[in-house]
């Protein structure tokens, strides 16, 4: 059938039949698809308008990055973007740290909204999916929360968003969404790819 991953899910959206899949239970390092949680818990908890500011460790934090300066005022809505168009861990850890107070709290925060959701499989230690030991999903349980964060308009607006502008005080940068099928395949909704030498490439979309 053409399929290379080692797990995959294919499921209608409203009765969540199983279309095709294959070890679709079976965990795994789940890399950039963790933002999809981390994007949850960010639009539940803020309205979008508060200003965070990061903290030195944003300068350790590996790419993809939007390049976050510590001490420096940003708007809670542009983190959120940032988190899932260009994928920047370095907004995911920021938006976190906020609203846990520390990343290590905002996971909690996670794992328990992921259970609330019926994703038990799932257990998550950072914001970003940076890789990290014991930090996993499955396939069945990507599908639950991409199916939940659909139900909200201001996650379906942000991932069918095909370009962002980040004004960071001395210049615009433009990203570009990183979900290639947002500009090749027109039924498209949005989605959110990773990618983690230990995860290999994985997406969830619909």
């Amino acid at each position: 059938e053409g399929v290379t991953a080692s797990s995959f899910l294919l499921v209608e959206k409203e009765t969540f039949q199983v279309i095709s899949g294959r070890d679709y239970d079976h965990k795994h390092p789940p890399a950039s698809t963790t933002k999809v949680l981390t994007t949850i818990v960010a639009l539940e908890q803020l309205q979008g308008n508060e200003t965070i500011v990061p903290d030195k460790a944003v300068l350790n934090i590996p790419a993809s990055k939007l390049n976050l300066i510590p001490g420096k005022q940003y708007q809670a809505i542009d983190l959120i973007k940032g988190t899932m168009i260009e994928s920047a861990n370095d907004a995911a850890y920021t938006l976190g740290s906020y609203i846990g107070g520390s990343e290590e709290l905002f996971t909690e925060m996670m794992n328990e909204k992921a259970r609330s959701i019926g994703a038990y499989d799932s257990n998550f230690k950072n914001a970003s999916g940076l890789f990290v030991e014991g930090q996993y999903t499955t396939c069945w349980d990507l599908a639950l929360m991409f199916r939940y964060a659909l139900e909200s308009d201001n996650f379906r607006n942000i991932i069918a968003t095909r370009y962002f502008l980040f004004n960071d005080s001395k210049r615009s940068v433009r990203y570009k969404n990183h979900n290639r099928l947002l500009f090749c395949f027109e039924p498209t909704i949005g989605g959110k790819t990773g990618f983690t030498r230990a995860s290999k490439h994985c997406y969830v979309g619909a």
